[in-house]
């Protein structure tokens, strides 16, 4: 894929295990003090992405991604292909490694949470979290550190201090101004 935007293009190895990896291609359009923000613009998809019945992503959708350092889940905000805000999202995964500026790796440990547009708060995925442990996929550290990371989550959501407030000083029409 040629860079047709003069924004650095980050390549995230994402790892899912057992045995599955996929390389997502993101714009990186800010390191902030807080986390790397990042912007995936060519979502390509099999059918709409639903998230208690209703629909966060579909072909065409752009996610602005923030990436934190040594810390166990990164937070997406997600928008629909003509640009509605759909929610936050975020993914419980192991702590990011930069195998070079541009080459970043890290390994999903399938716990998810969810917060829709109406301020919902939800942990996704617990049924393939308990099927990963069930055939040690991820070791019991590793999962000890998953619950931890979304119970954190949960505290922070419930007391005001999660998710970082200055996530919300970004918004698609902010993250595009950046590609152009």
């Amino acid at each position: 894929m040629s860079n047709k935007h003069h924004l650095p293009l980050i390549h995230l190895h994402y790892h899912r295990p057992p045995d599955r990896e996929q390389i997502y291609q993101q714009y990186l359009i800010a390191e902030e003090a807080e986390a790397h923000v990042t912007l995936s613009t060519d979502l390509t998809i099999d059918t709409p992405a639903r998230i208690k019945g209703e629909t966060v992503l579909e072909v065409g959708s752009k996610i602005i991604w923030f990436t934190f350092p040594n810390t166990w889940h990164d937070i997406g905000l997600f928008h629909k292909s003509d640009g509605t805000f759909t929610g936050i999202y975020a993914n419980i995964i192991t702590p990011l490694k930069q195998l070079s500026p541009f080459v970043w790796e890290t390994t999903d440990l399938f716990l998810d949470v969810w917060i829709n547009s109406r301020k919902e708060f939800f942990v996704l995925d617990e049924d393939e979290f308990t099927l990963a442990k069930r055939n040690k996929w991820i070791s019991s550290t590793i999962a000890s550190n998953a619950i931890s990371e979304s119970k954190r989550l949960a505290e922070g959501y419930l007391d005001g201090t999660w998710p970082p407030p200055f996530i919300f000083e970004w918004n698609l029409a902010r993250a595009l101004q950046l590609l152009k």
